[in-house]
């Protein structure tokens, strides 16, 4: 019997973030730290940073998820900057999958109209 570790789930995770989530990719290396952009199609050329962070005992925590990017959203924590996921948040289910978080994530950023931050 193969004995299923975080690691060999993480990797698997990987391989369907290879695929399914485009523009993801792990920092320097680490699968428990991925970054990507997310494309606001409501504002052309405007793209919010993304970072997961995948805990040690996952998948029976959810991923932790932050931009990057300031930007007001109403599922953003303007304090830590941390997504408000109802997928994360209300029940986590170990049997999502990252890059269907990902998908989550393009889905509130395009459900909501932003106005892109300002230059300094």
């Amino acid at each position: 019997m193969i004995k299923i570790t975080t690691e060999l789930i993480i990797v698997r995770e990987s391989q369907y973030m290879y695929n399914r989530a485009r523009g993801f990719q792990p920092v320097e290396g680490n699968l428990f730290h991925w970054h990507g952009n997310v494309f606001v199609k409501k504002v052309p050329g405007f793209k919010i940073g993304v970072d997961i962070y995948i805990p040690e005992n996952y998948p029976s925590s959810p991923p932790i998820c932050k931009v990057s990017t300031p930007v007001d959203h109403p599922n953003i924590d303007p304090n830590t900057n941390h997504i408000r996921l109802p997928i994360l948040e209300q029940g986590w289910n170990p049997e999502i999958h990252l890059y269907q978080v990902v998908n989550h994530i393009k889905g509130i950023f395009n459900r909501v109209d932003l106005d892109p931050p300002r230059p300094s």
